[in-house]
């Protein structure tokens, strides 16, 4: 169903990009593939070549007007059409708000939320001649329930969440759907990540694997509809609770609070 499809994804060469291009390499997807490094994104598409020859690389920072410009001319000088939109690329930094330096704070926010809804802006006449657009935004559980050490984290999916609701719902009446993905603790880099393994280890919170997330974004694109998918249990079980009881929830967070503490000091 995804043979041939034009699928750009940012984010490309992280984790879970790296493992959502491999699932659509293998699906014969025509894919586009945004990150920041060339470098790296050779080396990805030279593992994804056996699968799909179709790959184009751009390599450039979303975060910038220039970039996403770019990206809009490439696009439009070489497809008619554009079929599916992943928005991946996110950054994070494991700190107590106090603790954040202001650089830090607007980064992430220009990284996590104002480069995909830019960007979106600027493809969506390319996925309105498409038969189906798809647009997958990537969310978080803390979009959901905001956690302590991940203040700015949980404000930027927070707002990717309202943004894809909004935007699904003006798009209703469109070929495009938006879907947003919500993912839990990934397995990262231990030497990128390794306070928030250790800290989910700790308060023994599972970490899925990225191969897990791209499963299910495969899932979304060929159509199991669900304008807002989940991941993780009890974390979707608590998104419920915190919806109708926060209280419960700040109860639950303050008995964890010391040793999230702790970890955001390494």
């Amino acid at each position: 169903m995804l043979k041939d499809k034009i699928i750009l994804l940012t984010g490309a060469t992280g984790g879970i990009g790296s493992e959502i291009a491999r699932s659509l390499a293998a699906q014969g997807v025509r894919l586009i593939l945004i990150d920041m490094q060339q470098q790296t994104l050779d080396s990805l598409a030279q593992i994804l070549k056996s699968d799909t020859p179709d790959i184009e690389l751009i390599a450039t920072d979303l975060a910038t007007s220039q970039g996403r410009e770019r990206v809009r001319k490439i696009l439009e000088g070489k497809y008619e059409v554009l079929d599916g939109l992943i928005n991946c690329a996110g950054i994070n930094t494991f700190s107590m708000f106090a603790d954040m330096e202001e650089e830090q704070v607007e980064k992430m926010i220009s990284v996590n939320i104002t480069s995909p809804i830019l960007l979106t802006k600027q493809l969506l006449p390319l996925l309105r001649r498409s038969e189906r657009g798809q647009i997958i935004n990537f969310g978080s559980t803390f979009g959901s329930i905001a956690y302590p050490g991940f203040a700015i984290y949980s404000a930027t999916k927070f707002a990717m969440r309202g943004f894809t609701e909004a935007l699904r719902r003006e798009l209703a009446k469109t070929n495009i759907t938006c879907q947003l993905h919500c993912t839990h603790a990934q397995r990262k880099q231990k030497l990128i990540q390794g306070p928030v393994n250790d800290m989910n280890a700790a308060l023994g919170v599972k970490m899925d694997e990225p191969s897990v997330v791209a499963v299910q974004v495969v899932e979304m694109l060929n159509g199991k509809k669900s304008s807002t998918r989940y991941l993780g249990w009890p974390e979707k079980l608590f998104v419920k609770i915190n919806s109708v009881l926060p209280g419960m929830v700040d109860g639950a967070l303050l008995k964890k609070l010391d040793t999230i503490t702790h970890f955001c000091m390494f």
